[in-house]
């Protein structure tokens, strides 16, 4: 199990690579789109071939932001350090049946690992899980995929996956999280206090399958 250095990731950090984390933290996370099932209409009177249209239902609907902190900050040397990542959801648009509720959520890990400014210029693809938690008492476990890219000197890291466990267990869940100012972090980097955090806006997306 893995999990990023950026806020939603509840689970053991200190396990986690130090590619993954690091990038993490300077990845976002926009996760819009859609996933549908496909449903088959009947065929018409006159024998035509069955037509298939594609429908899919939005559950959720979120915007939110993500912190990391690290402690100290990181340089081009890597070294131990303390890094601590929370986000929070909300609004949250719910859908269930008939009935619509606003929500919010977040999640927060802490854990220590190896890291240095080197690797903030490697992105990679990442597998993870985030566990959130609803305003509502409830939780959703939620393992993807991200995918990160330097855009404009921004970290964008769109991920996708299932909610495997807990509310909306079996939809599919998709965030992007932008985290500005690649630039000026690695300039950070080189100073003797180092990188000591970077912060993003993002939005959240869960849809029945």
């Amino acid at each position: 199990m893995h999990t990023n250095l950026i806020p939603s990731q509840p689970v053991d950090d200190a396990r986690v690579p130090l590619r993954r984390r690091v990038l993490a933290a300077f990845a976002t996370l926009v996760l819009a789109g859609t996933a549908g099932t496909v449903a088959a209409a009947p065929a018409s009177a006159t024998g035509d071939a069955p037509a298939t249209a594609e429908a899919a239902l939005t559950l959720v609907t979120c915007s939110g932001q993500e912190s990391t902190t690290y402690s100290p900050g990181i340089t081009n040397t890597a070294a131990l350090v303390t890094i601590t990542t929370s986000a929070t959801y909300g609004p949250c648009l719910h859908v269930n049946g008939l009935q619509i509720a606003t929500w919010s959520g977040s999640s927060y890990s802490q854990g220590q690992t190896v890291a240095g400014c080197t690797e903030l210029e490697l992105p990679e693809d990442e597998t993870s899980t985030s566990v959130i938690q609803w305003s509502n008492g409830q939780t959703s476990t939620w393992e993807y995929t991200a995918i990160t890219q330097n855009v404009a000197g921004n970290f964008v890291i769109v991920g996708v996956g299932e909610i495997t466990d807990g509310l909306y267990e079996g939809a599919i869940a998709q965030r992007e999280l932008v985290l500005p100012g690649l630039v000026e972090a690695l300039q950070a980097c080189a100073t003797p206090t180092g990188l000591t955090g970077v912060s993003g806006l993002f939005t959240f997306t869960v849809t029945a399958i």
